[in-house]
C-alpha cells in the first residue's frame, strides 16, 4: 500500500487528516511553516452552513442568525430590498469569483453555526494531528514524484503547477488584501455578512472579530466606524496578502485536476488547491469524497 501525504497544515489538510484517521488510513504531514509560524497566524472567521461538521470533528457549535447586507454609499441595506441593477453591477464587476448565488438565494437572514466559547477549530484540528506534521518541510518537486506515493494537496494549484510544470493553466498575477481586526466593545452574538462595492468587497463579522476583504482602500477605521459605530475602539490586529482567485477556464481547470490524480496519484482539496470558491462544509464533505477515491484506487476499482 502506497503512502498518503498530505501537503499542507492549514484547515483544508488537517480536516483531511482527521477523515483519513477516521477511516484507518496511515497519513503524514508535509508543512512549509514552523507550529509558531501557524500559531500567530491571525484567526479567520468560519462560520458553517450545517451542524455536519460537529459530527465529524469533535469541536461543540451553536446555532446563529446570518444576516447578510449591501452597504451602497453610507446606507446599510437588507440582501432583499436592494436595487437589482446594484446587485448586477456588483456581481458582474471584477471581485475573482464572487458567486450571485452567494447573495441572491439568501433573505434578510439564514441560518448558520459558528464553534462555541471563542475556539479555534485549527487549532484544536493542529493539536490533535501535530504527531504526524513534519514542519520546516521544504515543498518542492520531489515531494510530488510520480505514482511514489499518493498525495492530498492543498498547497494553491499555480504552485503545484510551476512544480510539475505543467502548460495547461494561465494564472494571472493578482492579490486580494485581508485584514484581520479585533474590536473593543464589539460582541456580537449573530453573524453579519456585508456586500458592498464602495470601499470593500465583502465583510464578516461575529463577536469580535471582523474580517474586511479586499479593501479599495486604506483607510478601515472609517470603513468599520461607519458601519459599527464610531464609538468602538478597535485596532488591526494583523493584515495578510492573499492571492486572488482569478479565472480561469473552467474545462482546462477541472481537467488539469483530474490529470493530476490519474498521472501523479495527487488530489487535489480546499479552495485554493482546487482554484474554486468553497465553504468549510463544503470541503469536509470533499476530504471524504477524495478518502472514497483512495479506497477505490487501493483495491483497483478506479
Amino acid at each position: 500500500m502506497k503512502s498518503i501525504t498530505i501537503v499542507g497544515a492549514g484547515m483544508s489538510g488537517l480536516i483531511a487528516a482527521e477523515v483519513l484517521s477516521a477511516n484507518g488510513f496511515e497519513y503524514s504531514i508535509s508543512e512549509r511553516r514552523k507550529i509558531s509560524d501557524i500559531l500567530t497566524e491571525p484567526e479567520n472567521v468560519y462560520y458553517y452552513h450545517s451542524d455536519n461538521i460537529s459530527k465529524i470533528i469533535p469541536v461543540p457549535l451553536k446555532k446563529v442568525e446570518v444576516k447578510k447586507y449591501f452597504y451602497d454609499w453610507g446606507e446599510l441595506k437588507f440582501i432583499s430590498n436592494i436595487n437589482p441593477s446594484i446587485l448586477f453591477e456588483y456581481t458582474s464587476s471584477d471581485h475573482g469569483l464572487m458567486t450571485n448565488s452567494s447573495i441572491q438565494k439568501c433573505g434578510s437572514s439564514e441560518v448558520g453555526y459558528v464553534e462555541k466559547y471563542d475556539l479555534n477549530l485549527h487549532h484544536i484540528l493542529l493539536e490533535r494531528h501535530q504527531h504526524k506534521i513534519n514542519f520546516g518541510d521544504q515543498i518542492d518537486s520531489d515531494i510530488f514524484k510520480k505514482n511514489e506515493n499518493i498525495i492530498i494537496n492543498t498547497a494553491p494549484l499555480y504552485i503545484l503547477d510551476e512544480l510539475i510544470k505543467n502548460k495547461d493553466l494561465e494564472f494571472k498575477d493578482m492579490i486580494d488584501t485581508v485584514y484581520v481586526c479585533e474590536v473593543q466593545g464589539l460582541s456580537l452574538d449573530n453573524i453579519i455578512v456585508i456586500y458592498s462595492n464602495n470601499g470593500f468587497k465583502r465583510l464578516v463579522a461575529t463577536g469580535n472579530k471582523i474580517i474586511i476583504e479586499n479593501p479599495f482602500h486604506n483607510d478601515i477605521k472609517m470603513v468599520i466606524s461607519n458601519l459599527f459605530g464610531s464609538h468602538i475602539q478597535f485596532d488591526v490586529k494583523n493584515e495578510s496578502i492573499i492571492r486572488k482567485i482569478d479565472r480561469i477556464d473552467e474545462v482546462r481547470r477541472k481537467n488539469v485536476l483530474f490529470q493530476l490524480t490519474k498521472d501523479y496519484g495527487i488530489y487535489n482539496l480546499g479552495r485554493y488547491a482546487t482554484w474554486s470558491y468553497k465553504r468549510v462544509d463544503h470541503i469536509v464533505e470533499d476530504a471524504f469524497d477524495v478518502v472514497n477515491m483512495i479506497r477505490f484506487s487501493q483495491q483497483g476499482r478506479w
